[in-house]
């Protein structure tokens, strides 16, 4: 979801950089929701990835090994904070382009 906002925003932006609009809307106020947007995307690949770690823990844990199984459940739980600030990173980032559609 992140990429694609970032990659709408960045197509809108450059839409408008040859048009006569540009003064109306200033480019330089979308730096911060496409921040938002990428960091966004960082985070999805980062859970994409901890997803597989927390599986492989998992899969360990029938040898009945405590402490793998414990990192096994943290992992776990960072994999769902990572997709949560995904998301909140999304909606801030939307919330940031609106600010700056009424702006101007």
């Amino acid at each position: 979801i992140n990429a694609a906002a970032a990659i709408a925003l960045l197509a809108f932006i450059g839409n408008i950089w040859g048009s006569s609009t540009i003064e109306a809307i200033k480019s330089d106020l979308f730096a911060y929701p496409i921040l938002l947007f990428c960091i966004g995307v960082l985070s999805s690949a980062v859970a994409s990835g901890t997803t597989y770690l927390s599986q492989l823990l998992y899969s360990e844990t029938m040898q009945n090994n405590k402490i793998v199984h414990v990192c096994g459940i943290i992992t776990h739980i960072l994999t769902v904070l990572f997709v949560l600030t995904s998301y909140f990173l999304f909606i801030s980032g939307s919330y940031e382009v609106f600010k700056v559609f009424m702006i101007t």
